[in-house]
């Protein structure tokens, strides 16, 4: 019996088949090229709301930038003023005043400063202005505020600035702050320091007085005294006093002096064992000073016309000392809104955790190990070289800054957040190269170009009038 084979129709099934795959494929293709399209005008139309949001930071960078500098010479003409009400004040007779406090003279600047700012501030808060650079994108601010920091020598601006593009797009926010910095005005050129003394002008020449130092003080603790110790006293506790050491202090092996709300003479040198526990007390000493352990560290205050050596540093809070000599310590941990400056170099095994403090160095900074700023202030007059890890950050959106008059070398990494800069005149030396901090770290052909951004001047290349340095800002991308 023959099989019958019909074939017809069969061509047709096939050619139907590869009608549909090939729409099919298509259609996916076609998909994929609208998708990608899409995409790619999201990403356009996102980066013109980030574009945006640059212009907005520009605008008012430039615009709080030229109201600081046309503020200047207003600021200027008031700080002579005060200078000048001051020197009248020493030479009134009987005035008790023996010097200008630039100090203050820097604080009551800034707070102008800042009033002259938070007017524009208020202003902006009150109305606020979107403003259109096309017709498709604008920017506009969010609230600012301002503060005053830096122990009354700077001012920071901060607000977020919103970029739009179209109405569809997301805002696109960028953090904004901006720092204004007074100058201190004791280094402009011809203070007592010399040109350029970048640790102020500090009167080294009279730490003793000539008057007289009370009967010997009987007891090695005392409270509410005027009275003289003699060179090999013991001495446990002082409180409250005027306490004078015509002939220095060298009792090294002696255990702890305890100083609250005292001032302090002594017309050699000073060698103890131990200070801790010091609070709201004057320390002068026409001579070298040197501890073996400092520690609580409160409202006081250090003039030394010497070297200074201390073998540990702990817990120093709202304390100021100017050395004019060397200075010499081991570790030093817990700097918090405190002030040290030195006429000479300046060597520490680490300094841990500076915060909210300045720290000005006329010679060579050498660190055995790290150093960790946070909202601080370090100049150093010379190379710096630091065995361990360099960490630079800001605290409460304050920025740490650190300038150098010559190289920078260091050990460790060298870790700086997007706030903290680096300024320097010299080379970077690291073994442990960052690329990501290569643009938080400022070079300039001058010294003083480097130091003016933490405030102060060099002792070399002193401008003839006082120059006053370009807010920073740092923007942070949301």
């Amino acid at each position: 019996m023959r099989k019958l084979r019909n074939e017809n129709g069969y061509t047709l099934l096939l050619v139907l088949f590869l009608i549909v795959f090939i729409t099919v494929i298509t259609a996916v293709f076609i998909n994929g090229s609208i998708s990608n399209a899409n995409q790619e005008q999201r990403v356009d139309e996102n980066q013109l709301a980030v574009t945006a949001a640059e212009a907005g930071v520009d605008f008012y960078k430039t615009y709080f930038s030229n109201l600081y500098f046309q503020s200047v010479p207003v600021l200027e003409k008031k700080a002579n003023q005060l200078i000048n009400d001051q020197l009248r004040e020493i030479q009134r007779p009987g005035s008790t005043q023996k010097s200008v406090d630039f100090k203050s003279v820097q604080r009551d600047i800034n707070n102008m400063l800042y009033n002259i700012l938070n007017e524009e501030v208020k202003e902006i808060n009150r109305s606020p202005v979107k403003i259109q650079i096309s017709n498709s994108y604008t920017f506009e601010p969010e609230k600012f505020t301002i503060e005053e920091i830096n122990e009354g020598s700077a001012v920071i601006i901060n607000s977020s600035i919103s970029g739009v593009f179209n109405n569809n797009v997301p805002r696109k926010k960028l953090s904004y702050l901006q720092e204004f910095i007074t100058i201190s005005f004791d280094l402009a050129p011809g203070n007592d320091n010399g040109p350029g003394s970048i640790i102020g002008n500090v009167d080294f020449t009279k730490l003793y007085p000539n008057t007289s130092v009370g009967n010997h003080c009987s007891a090695s603790s005392i409270q509410d005294k005027t009275c003289y110790y003699n060179k090999n006293d013991n001495v446990s506790s002082i409180q409250a006093s005027h306490v004078y050491f015509p002939s220095g202090y060298a009792k090294a092996n002696n255990g702890n002096i305890d100083l609250q709300r005292n001032t302090l003479y002594s017309n050699m040198d000073f060698i103890a064992r131990n200070m801790n526990d010091v609070q709201d007390t004057k320390v002068y000493i026409n001579g070298n000073f040197e501890a073996e352990n400092m520690n609580k560290l409160m409202g006081s205050e250090y003039k030394v016309n010497g070297s200074f050596k201390a073998k540990n540093m702990n817990d120093l809070q709202h304390t100021k000392m100017y050395i004019n000599g060397s200075y010499r310590a081991g570790n030093m941990n817990d700097i918090e809104h405190s002030f040290i400056y030195t006429k000479g170099p300046f060597t520490a095994d680490m300094i841990n955790s500076a915060q909210y403090s300045t720290l000005n160095i006329d010679g060579v900074l050498t660190l055995n190990k790290h150093l960790e700023l946070q909202a601080s202030t370090f100049a150093v007059n010379g190379n710096a070289n630091i065995g361990g890890k360099l960490n630079l950050k800001k605290n409460s959106n304050i920025p740490s800054r650190f300038c150098i008059a010559g190289d920078l070398t260091v050990d460790g990494d060298i870790t700086i957040d997007s706030y903290s800069r680096i300024y320097l005149s010299g080379k970077v030396k690291t073994k442990h190269s960052n690329d990501y901090t290569s643009n938080k770290i400022e070079k300039f052909s001058k010294p003083s170009d480097a130091l003016k951004n933490c405030g102060v001047g060099s002792q070399e290349d002193v401008p003839n009038e006082t120059i006053w340095p370009t807010p920073q800002i740092d923007v942070e991308y949301k």
